[in-house]
């Protein structure tokens, strides 16, 4: 949350300190037993100014470019707990220069910018969700939760948590959009779970901060930082989902012309493994 908190200005070091969300965080942490209090008061870094402009170079942070990137975009965001706080932190992260009014529903909840424009669309139910994925072509990118707190909560198994299945259903070449890029926002920070999406063809990971291991400015301003390249390189590369939609195309042909089934198949593999390794 100090790093949604600083996207409006990185570089200033007290911006977040007096914002009512850390006052709220300070607040949990009095409640917080005290040995674990104590753990996280002894571990607390503070960043320097040096130390924070020398961050910024080394992740080449250009917010100007980045708010004219998200400009024309339209993402998609699925957690069940989107309306705790996480889908605001996810606007403030990537439109944090609109002016964006919240039309929110139990069912498909959107950020409208001022011309009535769907600009940050979420959901809290991971069903409902899969309706979406036949308008995936109106959207640049997802950022997709791993786990229903109710439904997974006795999941080990990462291919069987909630957002797995999803991340299948949105990546299959057939009923979804292999090209769509999907970037993890959870707060599992599992290995084995990390390994799993992206050799289910997720595109990036991130890791919500929490008092266990988002204890300090660093932290915070290297975790948002990781986001807001991942972000922009994955809209940047917009131009594979042309590419897939040309080789789907160029499938579809083949399987019209009248050639063994054989180099149908062969010519198919071609095609999608091109894009494959294009895209990652």
């Amino acid at each position: 949350l100090k790093g949604y908190i600083l996207a409006s200005d990185p570089t200033n070091e007290g911006s977040y300190k007096n914002h009512p969300v850390m006052k709220t965080l300070d607040e949990e942490k009095k409640k917080l037993p005290v040995k674990k209090l104590i753990f996280i008061k002894e571990n607390e870094k503070k960043l320097t100014e040096e130390r924070r402009i020398y961050i910024l170079k080394e992740y080449k942070y250009d917010l100007k470019s980045f708010v004219k990137l998200l400009a024309e975009k339209k993402i998609l965001y699925i957690d069940d707990e989107a309306d705790t706080g996480w889908a605001d932190s996810l606007r403030k992260l990537l439109f944090p220069d609109s002016k964006l009014t919240l039309n929110e529903s139990n069912e498909r909840s959107v950020f409208l910018n001022n011309n009535k424009e769907e600009k940050l669309v979420f959901f809290k139910s991971f069903q409902k969700a899969e309706g979406e994925i036949t308008r995936l072509n109106e959207y640049s990118l997802v950022f997709l939760d791993l786990r229903d707190k109710e439904k997974d909560l006795n999941i080990q198994q990462p291919d069987n948590l909630t957002g797995m299945q999803l991340l299948r259903k949105i990546k299959d070449q057939v009923m979804g959009d292999p090209s769509m890029p999907v970037i993890i926002f959870t707060a599992s920070n599992k290995q084995w779970n990390y390994e799993r999406v992206f050799a289910m063809g997720a595109n990036g990971y991130w890791i919500k901060e929490s008092p266990e291991f988002g204890i300090d400015d660093e932290y915070s301003l290297i975790n948002y930082l990781k986001l807001f390249n991942d972000t922009k390189k994955l809209i940047d590369r917009e131009y594979l989902r042309t590419i897939w939609q040309c080789a789907k195309k160029c499938n579809n042909e083949i399987m019209n012309h009248n050639i063994s089934a054989e180099d149908k198949k062969m010519i198919s593999h071609l095609l999608t493994t091109a894009f494959y390794g294009l895209q990652y």
